[in-house]
């Protein structure tokens, strides 16, 4: 027979169509090669992870973000709030109320019974109050903060019992009113 130029006769094993053969081995025999793996090392393989839902990804994603926008926009809202609310504390320059209440040197008073020293103790320290320019609000707090001994003692005592235990907002009137009466008699 004639064959054309490039032909070239194949040589075959086996039969047409049939897998390659291996020694006694079948195409039907052969294992995937997890099986094989598992074979090897004993251990059981994890199973395969599922399939990842991109839509649902994706939508928890969407959903995240606007979380995230909805804070971020609430934290905005609330910094805002606060920057056009007066601070807690006095701040005048950037130094607060109670230094520069300090840096003045006030007098301490200890609760004498000379009411000239009780006297020259309230006037310098509202001197003091108009120098730093102290809101009306805070002038007991920082007043008071200048008590010692039997002084001290005796304001914590009329807190509890004229004001509450604890009250914080006494009006500075109100101090100076019992101040005097306790310390400065009215004939001086």
């Amino acid at each position: 027979m004639n064959k054309p130029y490039g032909y070239r006769t194949m040589v075959t094993r086996g039969h047409r169509g049939a897998g390659p053969a291996r020694g006694d081995e079948s195409a039907g025999d052969q294992q995937a090669p997890a099986q094989q793996a598992q074979d090897q090392t004993g251990v059981p393989l994890p199973p395969p992870p599922p399939p990842v839902d991109y839509g649902a990804l994706m939508q928890g994603l969407v959903h995240t973000m606007q979380t995230q926008a909805q804070t971020t926009t609430a934290l905005q809202a609330r910094v805002q709030v606060q920057a056009q609310a007066p601070a807690q504390e006095a701040v005048f320059g950037g130094v607060p109320m109670i230094e520069r209440f300090r840096r003045m040197t006030p007098p301490f008073f200890k609760g004498e019974s000379d009411p000239i020293l009780a006297e020259s103790w309230l006037r310098e320290t509202e001197n003091i109050f108009r120098a730093i320019r102290c809101a009306e609000e805070e002038r007991v707090t920082l007043a008071t903060y200048m008590l010692q001994e039997r002084a001290d003692v005796l304001w914590s005592s009329v807190l509890r019992t004229q004001f509450g235990d604890g009250a914080m907002e006494v009006a500075w009137t109100a101090f100076v009113r019992l101040f005097r009466a306790k310390y400065i008699p009215g004939h001086v």
